[in-house]
């Protein structure tokens, strides 16, 4: 019985390490609304062919990339970021896919099963492109868990 505050607050702080807030991305000129990590940065990076904002935290980085909207539907533009991604020498296989984006398996440097994703949202006159960042290995639920951060985020034209 002594030890069920310790207990209590152990887990009280594991649930709220698990928490998610939704941010607006308004203020980086995307209409879209996303639940994240709590603890999570934002990050812009004007390049020069795109636009690239990045949320992230521990075990959690994606990368959002803005494209001019191309003149190809999106099942044309998806099939070349596919065919991209499987022309890496170190591709393994697709996980899953969906008309908007695919999961994938390749080997890092070490020879290490790691996990990305692409997924595309188009927007009136720009297409997002979602993935994890390339820097870094992550696990199948990691990428998941990103991956159900796009699926998930609402447009918002407010």
């Amino acid at each position: 019985m002594r030890y069920l505050p310790v207990v209590l607050i152990y887990f009280s702080c594991f649930a709220a390490c698990q928490m998610e807030k939704t941010i607006s991305l308004h203020p980086y000129g995307l209409p879209l609304e996303m639940s994240v990590p709590h603890n999570a940065k934002i990050m812009e990076m004007d390049l020069i062919v795109t636009k690239d904002i990045e949320i992230k935290t521990n075990g959690y980085y994606l990368q959002l990339l803005i494209l001019s909207a191309p003149t190809d539907t999106t099942i044309n533009v998806l099939e070349n970021i596919r065919h991209g991604v499987r022309s890496d020498a170190d591709f393994l296989t697709l996980i899953e896919e969906n008309e908007h984006g695919f999961i994938y398996e390749k080997k890092d440097e070490s020879g290490k099963s790691v996990y990305n994703f692409r997924h595309l949202i188009h927007l009136d006159s720009i297409v997002i492109m979602a993935k994890a960042s390339d820097s870094i290995g992550f696990s199948l639920a990691q990428v998941r868990k990103m991956r159900k951060s796009v699926l998930q985020a609402k447009v918002n034209t407010n």
